[in-house]
């Protein structure tokens, strides 16, 4: 410090820590929803987490619910859309919209195989 009483440590904004200790999934996609934390996979398969309470200060989440086949490649993109009550996800197949919250799948858009990003406004 200034004082000579030593060097000040840098501050840290953030703490980089998994989402998930363990797991063999590739973690491709996130989003949050409401309080949960939407997990898309580079198998197709999507994750919902739940934060848990921790005596400590970091953030430990735990797997509320495993969605195997959610999509039949790997999510590349996913938003939630509270307002419209949905999931609009993209793959390499295209995009697909599930509803909330069932995560039915409502709809494919045509001619959105080989995208590569989405953009959307409720407004």
């Amino acid at each position: 410090g200034r004082d000579g009483g030593g060097s000040m440590a840098p501050h840290h904004a953030f703490h980089i820590e998994p989402v998930l200790k363990k797991t063999a999934l590739k973690i491709s996609a996130l989003d949050t929803l409401e309080s949960r934390l939407l997990v898309g996979c580079e198998d197709g398969t999507l994750m919902i987490l739940e934060e848990e309470q921790s005596a400590s200060h970091l953030v430990e989440f735990a797997v509320l619910e495993t969605r195997k086949g959610f999509c039949k490649k790997a999510i590349l993109q996913m938003q939630a859309v509270e307002p419209l009550q949905c999931v609009v996800s993209l793959t390499a197949d295209g995009v697909q919209i599930n509803s909330l919250p069932s995560l039915d799948m409502t709809a494919q858009l045509l001619k959105t195989r080989g995208s590569h990003a989405f953009a959307l406004r409720t407004e």
